[in-house]
């Protein structure tokens, strides 16, 4: 409706209702920036995904810096 409204200069978008409750004109044009369902949907699993990478590897962090200190120990050994 938003895009149309644009377009269409007689057409005017005042308020809307959703759930029972009433949107003002920019709660309408915010709500229609959201993009469909399924677009929220994977924009938050993707963030989820995200989040859960970070955690990930900063649980790793401390136990790949003790590998490298022990690869680089060890390499030292075989070197002298």
């Amino acid at each position: 409706m938003v895009d149309t409204a644009k377009e269409n200069e007689l057409l005017k978008i005042q308020v809307g209702c959703l759930n029972n409750s009433i949107l003002l004109k920019g709660e309408v044009e915010a709500l229609s920036k959201l993009g469909s369902l399924e677009e929220v949907r994977a924009k938050f699993v993707s963030k989820l995904k995200g989040i859960q990478s970070k955690f990930v590897r900063v649980v790793n962090a401390p136990a790949i810096g003790m590998v490298a200190l022990l690869k680089n120990y060890a390499s030292s050994k075989d070197n002298n």
